[in-house]
């Protein structure tokens, strides 16, 4: 590997902090500030003074659904139409950028639960890891992960701490693997990122965590998104406006960013996507946009890569046309480094070539494609398949 450049070798200071608000959920949320809420669809990009934020904020508020009554399905296979093309035999990671902007994420297969407290049901869900065997989910404001089954997307529980461990999950917001068996959750609400080692056994209970620690400790504030690439733990650290990234240890070896709108600065990064190369997509949510950085920090380009244009057509309040964004917050690239966005503020998933040019956008699609309401993440396993958290449920492609 190089070197890192000087300047970022240094161990990093955190910014001052203002209070961070508790996080409230969408039940007890009374009034949630206009600024930076992407799930109310606010698309002005002010820069101003610290403001307090809450978890509510981050993962941008839903709209109510009703109670649900009826026994719960934990999943709804849905019917394929008779007449499938020969794209929607294959996974994303097959097609190319001609074929991904005519299909999309296809047919939508399944969907994983409804609003609720129950297992099987979600309030908020945000990251999502998948490894050969289960989809982990982060359902945020019930404050756990769970676990399903690949095959048969059965429910498998929830993810327990080591047994000798006395902390409970709180506000789960990213997640990915870092390396073979351990997996990064982010703490929003603890300002903590942890790596958690799992039974890897086939006759060890693979729902309990056998080891964890704590990574880069009093380091963060209201970190959200994290991702894993050449070896290195990437986490947006949120409320600090600025990517930490650590070795597999946890120790931090540079960071960058700085509060502000101007190439390389943030307002509330909160979710990341990584590249083959080790470089790193950051959305830039407050912003609108999406920052694509090297694998040292140096700034490469703007997602959409005409986010100028994006600015100026702006007008307060609307959702921007599709090519652009509006709060984005989940993102994944996918073998062939196209990004996956979820468009939050805009109430859909698009998808961009790593330069930034647009492909595809769900909401520019006939016959009743699936809605999306304030999607916040999104993840493709190995065979192509995609996963969408949106409305409290995750939607299967």
């Amino acid at each position: 590997h190089q070197e890192a450049p000087a300047q970022q070798q240094q161990q990093p200071q955190a910014a001052p902090r203002p209070q961070k608000s508790a996080h409230r959920s969408r039940a007890d949320a009374q009034e949630v500030p206009q600024h930076g809420d992407a799930g109310k669809g606010s698309c002005s990009a002010a820069v101003g003074a610290p403001r307090t934020i809450s978890l509510s904020e981050a993962i941008g508020l839903q709209a109510p659904m009703p109670v649900v009554k009826q026994k719960l399905q934990l999943f709804d296979v849905l019917q394929s139409s008779l007449s499938i093309s020969q794209f929607h035999a294959r996974g994303v990671n097959a097609l190319s950028d001609d074929e991904l902007a005519v299909c999309g994420l296809k047919q939508r297969t399944a969907v994983l639960g409804t609003e609720g407290k129950e297992l099987g049901r979600f309030r908020s869900p945000c990251g999502m890891a998948v490894d050969r065997a289960n989809i982990y989910i982060a359902d945020t404001l019930n404050h756990r992960i769970q676990v399903f089954s690949r095959v048969g997307l059965e429910l498998k529980g929830t993810l327990k701490l080591p047994a000798n461990c006395d902390d409970q999950l709180q506000d789960p917001s990213g997640l990915c693997f870092a390396g073979e068996g351990t997996l990064a959750i982010v703490q929003y609400g603890l300002d903590r990122v942890l790596a958690v080692d799992l039974a890897q056994a086939a006759s060890e209970d693979h729902l309990q965590a056998v080891g964890m620690r704590t990574f880069a400790e009093r380091q963060f504030y209201g970190p959200f998104g994290v991702g894993f690439s050449h070896g290195r733990l990437v986490v947006a650290d949120s409320c600090n406006h600025r990517v930490l990234v650590m070795s597999p240890s946890g120790h931090v070896l540079f960071s960058f960013g700085a509060r502000g709108s101007g190439p390389g600065q943030f307002e509330f990064p909160e979710c990341l996507a990584t590249f083959s190369d080790g470089s790193i997509a950051v959305s830039d949510k407050d912003n609108h946009r999406i920052q694509v950085f090297g694998p040292y920090g140096q700034f490469s380009n703007y997602i959409p890569s005409n986010w100028e244009d994006m600015q100026r057509l702006a007008s307060g309040g609307t959702t921007p046309p599709r090519g652009f964004l509006c709060g984005p917050m989940g993102m994944v690239a996918d073998r062939r480094d196209r990004l996956y966005v979820c468009d939050c503020g805009g109430n859909r998933v698009q998808i961009f070539t790593r330069g930034g040019r647009w492909l595809w956008s769900s909401d520019d699609v006939p016959n009743g494609f699936p809605e999306f309401v304030s999607p916040t993440g999104i993840a493709i396993d190995d065979d192509g398949r995609v996963y969408v958290a949106s409305d409290h449920c995750v939607q299967i492609f």
